[in-house]
């Protein structure tokens, strides 16, 4: 789904949210390097960004789906939930 119709590449698109977001902390940290040394800012949104989001987004997911307790196998299986939704169609808020 593209709420952006002006976005005809799908950059803003639902599964494209994290990077853009990332992307977007970047920008964000070099638009104030001149009043504070974001080094450390941005080598930290390298390097713990992408495992903060996906703890925090599969947490979220365990608990919509009704997951009580942390498997090895929940980003497979909530992998697969959500590829199903999109082949489908289905609507997760309704």
């Amino acid at each position: 789904f593209i709420p952006n119709h002006s976005d005809s590449e799908g950059r803003y698109s639902f599964k494209n949210q994290p990077s853009i977001c990332k992307w977007n902390l970047r920008k964000f940290g070099e638009s104030i390097s001149g009043f504070f040394s974001t080094n450390r800012i941005l080598e930290s949104i390298d390097t713990e960004f992408d495992s903060a989001y996906d703890q925090y987004f599969y947490d979220k997911m365990r608990k919509k789906l009704g997951l009580l307790t942390v498997l090895p196998e929940d980003k497979s299986v909530i992998d697969s939930f959500l590829t199903t939704m999109s082949e489908t169609g289905a609507d997760m808020t309704n």
